[in-house]
């Protein structure tokens, strides 16, 4: 069985965090296209949010009080569109 994932890099303004991403989803990818036969070698994309930018209702959805509609959130689309 496969179990799907995400990674969270946490820490201070310019340690790398970034970079470390870029260049381990740049391998990842680079591996795959080479024709690597190991399984994991998969591309990778990323999708970087920002969850201080955005209410938490835009971040995980909500319900609207008046209609009782409901809207999506940016983490459930992310994930949708990821799987």
């Amino acid at each position: 069985m496969t179990v799907r994932h995400g990674n969270m890099l946490v820490g201070s303004t310019g340690t790398g965090k970034t970079t470390v991403s870029v260049i381990l989803a740049a391998a990842l990818t680079a591996l795959n296209k080479a024709g690597e036969e190991d399984y994991w070698y998969k591309p990778v994309n990323i999708n970087t949010l920002n969850p201080k930018a955005v209410s938490m209702g835009e971040l995980f959805g909500e319900v609207n009080k008046f209609t009782n509609e409901w809207t999506e959130g940016i983490v459930s689309y992310l994930v949708k569109n990821a799987v």
